[in-house]
């Protein structure tokens, strides 16, 4: 499973930065970051994921993009629609929402919009006109968002959708193993049974804002720019790094995760 969730510049929320564990007692390793300038500025960044070959996709407010390896950026399609939010499965394709760009033909707001070949193209699947879910997450199975008002979730694909009897406001949403992480206010919040119920997770770190999946880690970024990674569901984290001016993050696996501003793409590894 791949996750990415909508980014926003929410590492300016200070609102968050008294949640959460205090971070000076979380274990740092020395990482090591490789940092490339983008070959043409991401503006209004939203989110970003990697695939299952390894390439990184950062979502905008004027379409999907490929980011390479060198920092050259190319649109993935022809969209060149809003994409609030994102998210990258293994086999049930990708999910994205927001609103239509100029010239497009989707509605407006999008609801759920969904590609099978890497974002080349893209369909309406439901609440279409209705929904715009500014966090979005997935897994081949299961796929929760959160339009700004309440929390919703589907098991088929975006078919149908159940609204969640929990009330939350996330900043970010992650789905890993069977839980379901949130970024709010009040801190890093987990929950078991897909959004009905949550609770705070005692010893996260303050003020986490992005959070992005890959198999068994889950990275975040706080409000003071510092990248984690978790392996145990949110439980125990590590501090990775810094990713200064990070709008978007995207997993990669255990050991290294994806941090891109408006003019750069860094990558952050465990040092070894």
């Amino acid at each position: 499973m791949i996750v990415a969730v909508a980014g926003l510049g929410l590492v300016g929320c200070s609102n968050q930065a008294d949640a959460g564990a205090d971070s000076s007692s979380i274990p740092e390793s020395g990482p090591v970051a490789s940092k490339v300038t983008l070959s043409e500025s991401l503006t209004h960044l939203h989110g970003a994921a990697v695939d299952d070959v390894g390439d990184l996709f950062a979502a905008t407010h004027d379409g999907v993009w490929t980011v390479a390896d060198n920092g050259d950026v190319s649109l993935a399609g022809t969209s060149r629609d809003d994409f609030m939010g994102f998210a990258i499965t293994s086999a049930a394709g990708w999910f994205g929402s927001g609103h239509p760009g100029a010239g497009s033909d989707m509605a407006n707001p999008m609801g759920l919009i969904a590609s099978t070949d890497t974002g080349k193209t893209w369909a309406a699947v439901s609440r279409v006109g209705e929904t715009d879910f500014h966090s979005l997450a997935a897994t081949n199975s299961l796929i929760v968002g959160f339009d700004g008002r309440q929390l919703l979730r589907s098991a088929d694909g975006g078919g149908s959708w159940t609204v969640a009897k929990a009330t939350v406001s996330p900043a970010s949403l992650a789905l890993i193993e069977a839980d379901l992480l949130a970024t709010t206010e009040s801190g890093l919040m987990r929950s078991s049974d897909a959004g009905d119920t949550f609770e705070l997770v005692p010893d996260a770190p303050a003020g986490l804002v992005l959070l992005s999946t890959r198999a068994s880690a889950l990275w975040a970024l706080d409000t003071q720019e510092r990248m984690w990674v978790s392996l145990d569901s949110g439980t125990s984290w590590s501090q990775r790094g810094n990713a200064p001016g990070a709008q978007a993050i995207a997993a990669v696996d255990d050991g290294s995760a994806f941090a891109i501003s408006e003019s750069h793409v860094q990558k952050v590894s465990e040092g070894k």
